[in-house]
C-alpha cells in the first residue's frame, strides 16, 4: 500500500497541469496511468485491487478506456496467479464500426454472471454508472465498483448507481490532495498588535527575531520593534515622518545594526535597541525584497530602477558605503542567498545569476534562465543546492558551483512561497498544497492542502518538527512532520509574508487584516476558536 501511495504522489499527481473540456486549466490532475503502466508499480496495484475484489468472487472484471483496460489485464493475470481466475472485459464508448462490431470486448460470460467494475478514479460516479448500465444490458450483474482513488466530498451523479458497493485503495483526503473536514485546534493568540499594516496584496515585510525583539517593516512607512510580550519598544519612520516611505522588505539584523530597504529605494541602518538611525544610503528607485548579510561586513541589497532594471548591491554595514553593484536581467523582487564567497540572485526575467561577493570579479560566475519570474526568496542548503521557485509553478534545484540543474518539479500554476530546508526534506507550498520533498531528488514524500488560495511567503519549521504555513485564504496552518494538519488559525486577511519561528513552538505572523499575531500552537482545544490574549493597537 505504501509503495502505491508514494507512486501516486510522486509520479501521478501533477499540480498546475491538465485541461477541462471547456479548455480551462485544472488546478491539478491525478493521472493514474503513469503508475498503471509502470513495471515497478503495476504488480503492487494489481495485488491490492485483487484483494478488494476477491471477497465478491466475480466471474469477470470490466473496465473502459485507457485507464480501465490496463487494470483489467493486470487483474486477469493476478487472478490466474492466485488460481482463482477471472476473465477480463473492456467496454468501448460505442460499438466498433467494423470487424465484429462489438461494444463489449473479451470472453463475455453467460447471462446472470457476476462482474466487478474497475477504474483508476471515481469522482461523480457517472462513468461507473454508465459501465453498470451497459453491462446490465448484456445480461451481466455488476456487484462491486473498485478503484485506486475515490474523490471524497464530491457531488455524486444521479446515474452513479450508488446501491452497488464501492471499494477503493485511497481517497483524495487519504493522499493529502483534498481537504478532509478541518476540525482541529485553533492555536491561542498570546497577543496581537493591531494596525501594523494597511490591507495590501503585495507580500509584507516578514518579522525577524533577535535580541529579545520582534522587528518588522510596515507598508505605512514605519519600522516597528516589539518585545516577546507584545509591548512596543520603539518605532522609527522610514524617511520624512510626515510622509514616510512604505516598505515590504524583510529586515536583516547585523553586528552593526538592523538594516532595511524601502519603497523610496533607500537602505537604512538603525540601532537595534533604540531604533535610532545610524546611516542611510540611496540605492535605487525601490528596494522591495529582503536583504542578506554576507558574513563579511556587508549586506546584499536587491534593488530596482524602474521600470525594469535590477541590480544587486553590496553595502557596508558599518557606514552604508556601496562596495559594488552588479546588474541583473530584470527587476529584483527576490531575496538573494549567500554561501561563503558566492551570492545568488534572481529577477523578474526568470534569470538566476551567481556573483563573487569579494567584488574582485565583475563578471557573473554563471547565469541560468528559468523562463518565468522568480519572486520568492532563494534558499541554499548544506548540499550546495540553490532552490528557486518561479511564477510558472516550477521548483528548480541548481548546483551552486556551476548553475547546473539537479532537478525540477512543477508544484502548481505559480510559486510565491519561500522553501524551508529541514533535515533531508524541503518544504514548499503552491497554489493549494504544501509539499514535503526529498531534497536531493525532488521526490514527493507527502502532500497536504492549504486552502483555496496560493500560499505565499516563508514556511517555518518549529523545534518539534511542526511545519507552519501562511496561506492566501488568511489561515496559518500547522502540520506535523508527517503532513497531518494539527491546528489552524484563521486571520482576517491573506498571510502573504509567511511565518517566523520564535523558539520552542511559538510563531509570529503578519496578516493583511493589519495585525501582527504571536501564536503558541502547542496549546489549544480541539475544534475551538482562537483565543486572543493581550491585544493592543499600533499608534
Amino acid at each position: 500500500m505504501r509503495k502505491v501511495r508514494e507512486a501516486l504522489l510522486d509520479r501521478a499527481f501533477f499540480p498546475g497541469e491538465g485541461w477541462r473540456a471547456n479548455n480551462r486549466r485544472f488546478g491539478w490532475i491525478l493521472d493514474c496511468r503513469e503508475i498503471e503502466m509502470a513495471a515497478d508499480v503495476m504488480p503492487a496495484v494489481s495485488r491490492l485491487l485483487y484483494e478488494l475484489i476477491a471477497p465478491f468472487a466475480p466471474q469477470a472484471v470490466v473496465g473502459t478506456g485507457l485507464s480501465g483496460a490496463p487494470l483489467v489485464g493486470a487483474l486477469v493475470l493476478e487472478s490466474a496467479r492466485r488460481a482463482h481466475p477471472m476473465d477480463g472485459l473492456v467496454l468501448r464508448d460505442q460499438r466498433k464500426a467494423y470487424g465484429r462490431r462489438r461494444q463489449l470486448e473479451g470472453p463475455i460470460p453467460p447471462a446472470g454472471s457476476d462482474v466487478a467494475i474497475v477504474d483508476d478514479l471515481e469522482s461523480s460516479g457517472a462513468t461507473a454508472g454508465w459501465i453498470i448500465e451497459t453491462a446490465t444490458q448484456y445480461g451481466l450483474r455488476p456487484i462491486v465498483v473498485v478503484t485506486l482513488v475515490r474523490f471524497d466530498n464530491h457531488a455524486r451523479d444521479s446515474s452513479a448507481h450508488d446501491e452497488i458497493p464501492r471499494r477503493y485503495l485511497f481517497t483524495l483526503s487519504d493522499l493529502g490532495i483534498a481537504c478532509a473536514p478541518e476540525n482541529v485546534s485553533a492555536p491561542p493568540v498570546t497577543w496581537r498588535v493591531n494596525g501594523v499594516n494597511i490591507p495590501d496584496d503585495v507580500p509584507f515585510s516578514r518579522p525577524v527575531h533577535a535580541r529579545g525583539l520582534i522587528v518588522l517593516g510596515s507598508n505605512q512607512g514605519q519600522l516597528l520593534a516589539v518585545d516577546l510580550s507584545g509591548a512596543e519598544r520603539w518605532r522609527t519612520p522610514l524617511g520624512d515622518p510626515r510622509d514616510p516611505s512604505p516598505t515590504h522588505c524583510t529586515p536583516v539584523i547585523t553586528a552593526d545594526g538592523l538594516i532595511i530597504g524601502s519603497d523610496d529605494g533607500v537602505v537604512r541602518c538603525v540601532d537595534c535597541d533604540t531604533g535610532r538611525l545610524r546611516w542611510m544610503t540611496p540605492c535605487a528607485d525601490r528596494v522591495g525584497a529582503g536583504l542578506v548579510d554576507d558574513g563579511r561586513g556587508h549586506v546584499l541589497v536587491p534593488a530596482t530602477r524602474l521600470p525594469h532594471e535590477g541590480a544587486v548591491l553590496s553595502v557596508r554595514t558599518r557606514d552604508g558605503r556601496i562596495a559594488w553593484r552588479r546588474p541583473l536581467a530584470g527587476y529584483a523582487h527576490s531575496r538573494p542567498a549567500v554561501v561563503a564567497s558566492t551570492a545568488v540572485a534572481a529577477d523578474n526575467s526568470g534569470t538566476v545569476t551567481a556573483f563573487g561577493t569579494t567584488g574582485e570579479q565583475q563578471e557573473p560566475l554563471w547565469r541560468v534562465m528559468l523562463g518565468a519570474p522568480v519572486k520568492a526568496d532563494l534558499v541554499v542548503d548544506d548540499t550546495d543546492s540553490c532552490y528557486c521557485a518561479d511564477f510558472h509553478g516550477w521548483l528548480t534545484a541548481l548546483a551552486l558551483a556551476d548553475g547546473g540543474i539537479r532537478w525540477r518539479r512543477r508544484l502548481g500554476g505559480c510559486l510565491y512561497a519561500v522553501p524551508a530546508v529541514a533535515d533531508d526534506r524541503l518544504y514548499v507550498a503552491g497554489d493549494g498544497h504544501v509539499f514535503a520533498l526529498e531534497r536531493r531528488s525532488g521526490r514527493v514524500d507527502w502532500v497536504a492542502p492549504v486552502g483555496s488560495r496560493a500560499a505565499r511567503g516563508a514556511i517555518a519549521q518549529l523545534t518539534d518538527g511542526t511545519i507552519a504555513v501562511g496561506c492566501g485564504d488568511g489561515s496559518v496552518r500547522f502540520f506535523s512532520a508527517a503532513g497531518r494538519l494539527q491546528s489552524l488559525l484563521q486571520t482576517g486577511g491573506a498571510v502573504t509574508s509567511g511565518v517566523t519561528a520564535i523558539g520552542g513552538r511559538r510563531a509570529v505572523v503578519a496578516s493583511a487584516d493589519g495585525c501582527l499575531y504571536f501564536l503558541d500552537p502547542l496549546i489549544g482545544q480541539r475544534g475551538s476558536a482562537a483565543r486572543v490574549g493581550k491585544e493592543q493597537s499600533a499608534p
